[in-house]
């Protein structure tokens, strides 16, 4: 849902990133391979509590907007600067809260929790968060969410390769329907292309 909610707050909030049938036509197509990835898990966990679900819902929204916002107020911020913001702010409150929240508080023993911490602090958060801002900033929030759908695939993907999970009719079309999504969203004539490329070519000419 985070690219549903994007697509609407941009619209909003920002002069250059506006809702297009396009957009929402990709949009839903990738909203309906990630339910079909999550189908069988949809549908087990019919009778959860109605608060997670709300809970993940509101998250999404919070999501959505924080990517919005970040490209209408930090504009004319460094890219490693707009980076280490939620970052150094995300380490901050888990500093602080961690010890209250996990009773005993121990640090891992083995070796390989450590590397994993590595990995996703590394990677998963520090290279991923640069590149996403990069993204927001460049191509704007709502494309830049499109990352969103790509997690239950390379997640179930993983699951596939890694845990000999079964290869079912749900991740292939799910993926279909992503990928498919993307490329909508993302897919420009060549008319449009002409148009985006006159001025660069205008500016070229003046120097």
């Amino acid at each position: 849902t985070v690219p549903l909610f994007t697509i609407v707050i941009a619209h909003f909030m920002l002069h250059d990133d506006k809702m297009t049938v396009q957009k929402v036509t990709g949009l839903l197509i990738g909203f309906a391979g990630v339910v079909a990835l999550l189908s069988k898990d949809l549908t087990a966990g019919a009778h959860n509590s109605v608060i997670g679900q709300a809970a993940v819902i509101l998250a999404s929204l919070f999501y959505a907007g924080s990517a919005v916002f970040a490209r209408k107020l930090t504009q004319h911020v460094q890219g490693t600067v707009r980076g280490a913001m939620p970052l150094i702010t995300s380490a901050i409150f888990m500093w602080a809260v961690g010890p209250l929240a996990e009773k005993p508080f121990e640090f891992p023993s083995l070796s390989i929790t450590w590397i994993a911490i590595l990995w996703l602090g590394i990677l998963g958060s520090g290279l991923a968060v640069i590149m996403l801002w990069y993204l927001i900033h460049e191509i704007g929030p709502t494309r830049a969410s499109l990352v969103t759908y790509l997690f239950p695939v390379g997640g179930v993907l993983l699951g596939v390769f890694f845990l000999d999970e079964h290869l079912s009719w749900q991740l292939i079309a799910g993926t279909l329907l992503i990928v498919a999504s993307l490329a909508v969203v993302n897919w420009k004539s060549r008319k449009a292309m002409s148009e985006s490329e006159t001025p660069v070519k205008e500016a070229q000419t003046v120097k």
